[in-house]
């Protein structure tokens, strides 16, 4: 199971905001992993990486919750 070091929100555009997570696999060196998603109730979710910035779009985002925010993330690192 991945540890999550932090997770800062990096802004807010319209009605999406950002957030910026630095996550670590066991025996690898963390990542800071970049999500964006809706302000409010549950919309698409991008994910991108510091070494892979082309977003992906998560699949079935509301099995994380029903609001995007930190602990979203935290649901979505522990599955």
């Amino acid at each position: 199971m991945p540890v999550i070091h932090e997770v800062k929100e990096t802004g807010q555009l319209a009605d999406r905001r950002g957030l910026a997570v630095l996550v670590q696999y066991p025996d690898e060196p963390p990542v800071r992993v970049f999500f964006t998603g809706p302000t409010h109730g549950m919309g698409p979710v991008c994910m991108s990486t510091e070494h892979f910035r082309e977003p992906v779009i998560v699949s079935e985002p509301s099995r994380y919750g029903d609001e995007f925010g930190p602990e979203w993330v935290r649901r979505y690192f522990s599955e």
